[in-house]
């Protein structure tokens, strides 16, 4: 399924800067940090991504936060219901229009949100 979501997204990684997703851009350096009117979590992540893969690419941060929705999905389901079931959503998962533009978009509630929300769910189930 990792392969799947991963060929789906490639070709969107490159894709250039839409309207607010320019506004990212400015999050490359410590002294914008909280003036941005962006969650400082958010902030704090694409700073971390212009330091280690450069501004022009903000896009890998949502993807590599889709792959851990990926993941984090497919254990928790094959928890609560077995493997063909945690397959099956995986599938949808990596094929759903609105999460291919999630992972692909560069901003915080197409996928961060959704991983702290899964992280957390799983967590409670596991405890």
């Amino acid at each position: 399924m990792i392969t799947v979501f991963i060929f789906v997204r490639i070709p969107g990684l490159n894709l250039p800067y839409h309207q607010d997703e320019n506004a990212w851009l400015s999050h490359g350096s410590w002294a914008h940090l909280g003036g941005s009117g962006h969650p400082p979590l958010g902030e704090i992540i694409y700073l971390i991504t212009s330091k280690t893969v450069g501004y022009y690419h903000f896009r890998v941060t949502p993807f590599v936060f889709g792959i851990l929705n990926l993941i984090v999905l497919f254990l928790f389901v094959r928890y609560r219901f077995g493997f063909k079931e945690a397959a099956w959503s995986a599938l949808f998962f990596s094929i759903s229009f609105f999460n291919v533009l999630a992972s692909l978009m560069v901003d915080t509630d197409g996928q961060f949100l959704p991983a702290f929300f899964l992280l957390s769910v799983f967590s409670f189930y596991k405890w």
